[in-house]
């Protein structure tokens, strides 16, 4: 697995000495793919939006995002109440989990194009 670094910025520690932050990411695993993965040929961009009365929730949401190819094990797996993920492109399941409810919807990821999943959680 490729690597990634991404600059978090300086720090200022005991001395006054400063420290260049950065993370390092594996392609795959992050917690905003849009920054983690670089861009790659025909990936699809899509923002995962769970929301109560018709408003984002800004609550803890885990998001497992499921391959309908390979749908034994996620592709990914975030906790956050929104996140935007680049993905290859190809059909997709993907459930959003806060506390005791649990919604799933599939959709459609064509080649280089953005698109919005929301899903109620009320």
């Amino acid at each position: 697995m490729y690597g990634y670094i991404l600059p978090l910025g300086p720090k200022r520690v005991s001395g006054g000495v400063m420290l260049l932050m950065a993370v390092l990411l594996q392609a795959g695993v992050a917690a905003d793919a849009k920054q983690a993965l670089p861009p790659s040929e025909g990936a699809g961009v899509v923002k995962l939006v769970a929301t109560l009365h018709e408003s984002p929730t800004f609550a803890k949401v885990t998001w497992f995002v499921y391959r309908l190819d390979n749908i034994s094990r996620p592709v990914r797996v975030v906790p956050r109440h929104m996140v935007t993920l680049s993905l290859k492109p190809g059909s997709y399941k993907v459930t959003a989990r806060m506390d005791e409810v649990e919604r799933s919807r599939m959709f459609e990821l064509p080649p280089n194009s953005e698109q919005e999943v929301v899903i109620p959680m009320d």
